[in-house]
């Protein structure tokens, strides 16, 4: 003999009216819960849960600055493992490319789910000027690479035709404003070294370019 047509559910309620033969909730909302189970001899039984709210995880691919990309993840459960073109970045969301392409970006949360993501990026490389006038006329008044936002490790180095360093450029400096311990330096050609210093880009430029007065 069997007792299962004897028994029937119910969600948050005793009333007889609201019992069910099929033990299946659906779309229930998070929050305390009980389930009622009655039996045909009169009994009933209560078993008290709990739904967590959660959110599904999801992942936004954005481009806050050139060369970069930034992953936004919401949802799932923290933390976050970010997997940009194959390359495992642990926590960090920000990766800099290193050349134009599609790029797959894979958010991975702490219970394992995966969620997906592409963007096409376009790679704007390092620009190196030819000449500057700091004449105070507010135009090429300071000689400084272009882009360098995109290369957030770069190291610039000036020297005159001698070998005498003169200025040093990292991301948060100001051009070289052709003084060197406080006196202008005079016409001529000087001469850089630049070290983009990436993760993924360790290229070094030497070359010169040209202060007019």
């Amino acid at each position: 003999p069997t007792v299962l047509g004897s028994i029937m559910y119910a969600l948050d309620s005793t009333d007889p009216a609201d019992m069910q033969l099929n033990p299946d909730f659906t779309n229930t909302a998070p929050g305390s819960h009980y389930i009622a189970i009655s039996h045909a001899n009169g009994c009933v039984q209560t078993i008290d849960f709990e739904i967590e709210n959660f959110e599904p995880l999801t992942l936004v691919l954005e481009q806050n600055n050139i060369n970069e990309i930034t992953a936004v993840a919401t949802g799932g459960v923290e933390d976050y493992t970010f997997i940009f073109d194959g390359e495992d970045n642990g926590t960090d969301n920000t990766y800099y490319i290193n050349r134009t392409d599609t790029y797959t970006v894979q958010v991975i949360d702490a219970n394992g789910c995966m969620v997906e993501a592409q963007i096409f990026m376009e790679f704007i490389d390092i620009e190196l000027p030819n000449y500057f006038t700091p004449d105070g006329d507010g135009m090429n008044d300071t000689w400084i690479p272009r882009n360098m936002e995109g290369f957030p490790e770069i190291l610039t180095i000036v020297f005159d035709r001698y070998g005498r360093e003169l200025y040093r450029i990292t991301q948060n400096s100001p051009g070289w404003n052709g003084m060197y311990q406080g006196s202008m330096l005079p016409t001529g050609d000087y001469w850089y070294v630049v070290k983009l210093n990436g993760e993924r880009d360790e290229r070094e430029f030497v070359g010169h370019f040209t202060l007019y007065r």
